[in-house]
């Protein structure tokens, strides 16, 4: 395990996964490509233009999940649930299949 968050396999996965869903020109992608290539978590938030991107997109998934039934978010929950035990080679795996809508997010 990792002192720093952004060093444990499934965050970096995850990184991984916003440089190459979003480009340079989004905030998400660029926050991400920050964070990958050595920024800290908080200097990389810092930027207004990441922290806004990561706004929109927090308020967006707060709205989705909103709309969720009771069932959905369950899945959603039991999906956690796995993420968090998953080893970093299945992260990876994941992060070569392109399950993402149009507007860039999964399936």
């Amino acid at each position: 395990m990792h002192d720093d968050v952004a060093q444990q396999p499934l965050a970096r996965a995850m990184l991984a996964k916003l440089a190459a869903i979003h480009g340079d020109d989004h905030p998400l992608g660029s926050f991400a490509r920050s964070v990958l290539g050595g920024a800290s978590l908080r200097s990389a938030a810092s930027n207004p233009w990441h922290a806004e991107g990561m706004g929109r997109a927090f308020t967006e998934v707060q709205r989705r999940y909103s709309e969720m039934s009771a069932e959905e978010r369950a899945g959603y929950e039991r999906e956690a649930q796995r993420l968090r035990s998953v080893d970093a080679a299945d992260v990876e795996l994941a992060n070569d299949r392109d399950d993402r809508t149009e507007d860039g997010y999964e399936r």
